[in-house]
């Protein structure tokens, strides 16, 4: 799939390659309000914030949002997900059968024994009001709601409440329920899902993700760094949103950049004799011919699961200023987190290096 965005989003074009797409914010960033802005769109409801493009989309949209209520889905409420999916499986069932519940239940003798039972009790009326008791229901929607819910038990087949459960425990049966019913060809929206859970827990909810992504379009908000370590995405599929101008940007990682990055960092250097920056350059090209041929998926992949987390967590969106300390790293492995800053121009406080690596940098810089 591919968006255009307009200049409130940076003009930035948008291809999910891997059914993927990720947009990490702090909060207040504005990754709720892109949610509801590509609802909007996909919806063919508000374009003006993306391009004037139509968008011709038929898949469902499915959104989690950052504050559901497992209880509401387990009691099928008329706002949860679970009830629009099930309902709709169980209502063609009862069509298939040429079967109205509703009518059923409004003609049945024990309902109608409790109905003129209870008539017999309220005596009300004057001259504009009367009362009188009624079935509760108006179609077979709410029909089933009133007769259904769904119910957790635990391994000694005992029933317990949801309030119980841990936030973790909570969203693994709630997205697992919403994915074990409904997962194919669907637009699935998740915002911020990894609010709450510890890295354990984080890594299955990617690894759910991911298999969910083979059959659907995810679109996906997040905090937490550690969770693109392990989402199934390349470089242009990761998006930011800046606390200070509120307009989603992507980190400039092109091939060249990853490749070089690679090679900056990879043991190859460690084990040889650089003294001069001619030897550091014929290293690269002997190097760069390799990787060039096979490995660049690798390098992105190491990229996005090692390097990328790691820069998160120590940028600064508001300033776009790096502070995180370096000063412990060899030099090959400083290059490579100072080649990123200068491209992507986030401010950082100047680091020592060696002299040839000090050149290196200053042509990149140039």
């Amino acid at each position: 799939m591919e968006i255009y965005l307009n200049d409130k989003y940076n003009n930035l074009k948008i291809k999910t390659e891997n059914n993927i797409m990720a947009i990490y914010g702090e909060n207040n960033s504005g990754k709720t309000t892109f949610v509801n802005d590509f609802i909007s769109l996909i919806q063919n409801k508000k374009r003006e914030v993306f391009s004037e493009r139509e968008y011709d989309e038929k898949r469902e949209i499915i959104y989690i949002a950052e504050e559901w209520d497992l209880k509401k889905e387990l009691e099928l409420k008329k706002t949860s997900i679970l009830r629009k999916i099930i309902f709709k499986h169980i209502l063609e069932t009862l069509e298939e059968k040429n079967i109205d519940l509703t009518n059923i239940l409004k003609n049945n003798e024990i309902l109608n024994l409790i109905l003129e039972t209870m008539n017999k009790y309220i005596k009300f009326e004057n001259n504009n009001y009367h009362l009188n008791p009624k079935l509760n229901f108006k179609n077979d929607s709410e029909i089933l709601e009133l007769l259904f819910k769904i119910a957790i038990f635990d391994k000694q087949n005992e029933e317990i409440e949801e309030k119980w459960l841990s936030k973790s425990e909570k969203l693994n049966i709630y997205i697992n329920l919403i994915i074990e019913l409904e997962s194919k060809n669907k637009i699935f929206i998740f915002d911020c899902p990894e609010t709450y859970l510890d890295p354990v827990e984080i890594k299955k909810l990617s690894e759910l993700i991911n298999n969910l992504a083979k059959n659907n379009l995810i679109i996906i908000t997040l905090r937490n760094p550690a969770l693109t370590k392990y989402l199934n995405i390349n470089v242009n599929e990761f998006f930011y949103l800046s606390n200070s101008e509120r307009k989603i940007k992507k980190f400039f990682i092109n091939k060249d950049f990853l490749i070089n990055y690679y090679l900056l960092s990879n043991n190859n250097f460690w084990k040889i004799n650089i003294n001069h920056i001619r030897d550091f350059k014929i290293k690269i090209d002997e190097i760069y011919n390799l990787i060039e041929k096979n490995d660049f998926k690798k390098i992105e992949k190491d990229f996005m699961e090692i390097t990328l987390p790691y820069l998160l967590r120590n940028i600064n969106l508001k300033t776009f200023e790096f502070y995180g300390n370096i000063d412990m790293l060899t030099e090959n492995e400083k290059f490579k987190f100072i080649l990123f800053l200068v491209i992507n121009e986030i401010k950082f406080n100047e680091i020592k290096f060696t002299s040839w690596l000090k050149n290196y940098y200053e042509e990149i810089k140039i």
